[in-house]
């Protein structure tokens, strides 16, 4: 159910399907779907939720994709997030022992990306708002960005939002609008990686955001309890998650994905 145009590239995900040895169907049909069967959705909201829980009560897997956080290459070449079940901010894929390569070489194609040093100055808090799309439990629920800022500047603190983007271009980037920033806030947004990369602290939200081991859980009060976590591990769990269409092509995003011969590796650890 991938949108058939130009800047979704169903071409490249049906020619990755084929590969891996799947046969291309288009919106599911009245039957319902069997355990062989799978669903593959742009983010999972309104009818592809829908379908999304249709396929998994009847035993089928679904496959989520979305923008990569990561943006475009040192290229231009945009990269895609390719998740089980859930879209990237609760997702999971399959990460194995001894791969941990695979963050050097996107570092590199991203024109030598790096994870800068901590930042421990700054003088204002940043809220990340999200669009609100995806699935309960996934969405920032409505309204949370702003009563957030209300609390966080009830409790002292200097606070801005920066709104979500949406389809246009945000008028300042975001490397710029964090350049006095003592921590950034989000639900569980993709630009909090970019922040994270940029040495900004993250405060989230959402329970099951797959960035919690490189963030603090957000828990307001005068004195904001801020960490600074190792980050690579997180960096190199996120690798796997991210795709360019010549890979999706190949079939390999989701003969990795639909492997049931092994467990994903990428889940975070509880705290």
């Amino acid at each position: 159910m991938i949108r058939a145009d130009p800047c979704y590239r169903a071409d490249a995900f049906k020619q990755g399907l084929r590969v891996a040895g799947f046969v291309i169907q288009g919106a599911p049909r009245a039957q319902p779907p069997n355990p062989e069967d799978v669903l593959v959705i742009w983010n999972r909201y309104g009818r592809f939720n829908h379908y999304a829980e249709v396929f998994e009560r009847a035993g089928a897997r679904v496959i989520v994709a979305e923008n990569g956080f990561l943006g475009r290459d040192a290229a231009g070449g945009p990269w895609y997030s390719l998740c089980s079940s859930m879209p990237l901010a609760c997702g999971s894929w399959p990460v194995f022992h001894g791969e941990e390569w695979r963050w050097d070489q996107i570092a590199h194609l991203m024109g030598g990306a790096k994870i800068c040093e901590w930042r421990k100055g700054g003088n204002e808090i940043i809220i990340l708002a999200q669009r609100g799309i995806g699935p309960p439990g996934v969405r920032e629920p409505d309204g949370w960005h702003r009563r957030t800022a209300e609390q966080l500047r009830a409790a002292g603190h200097r606070v801005r939002v920066r709104e979500h983007p949406g389809e246009k271009p945000p008028p300042v980037s975001l490397e710029d609008d964090l350049r006095n920033a003592r921590a950034v806030v989000t639900w569980a947004s993709g630009a909090a990686f970019k922040a994270l990369l940029l040495g900004v602290p993250v405060l989230y939200g959402c329970e099951k955001w797959v960035g919690r081991d490189a963030a603090t859980r957000l828990q307001i009060s005068r004195n904001l309890e801020i960490n600074w976590p190792e980050r690579l591990p997180t960096f190199r769990r996120l690798a796997w998650s991210c795709w360019q269409i010549p890979e999706i092509a190949t079939g390999l995003p989701f003969q990795r994905l639909l492997s049931r011969s092994s467990e994903s590796e990428n889940t975070p650890a509880r705290r």
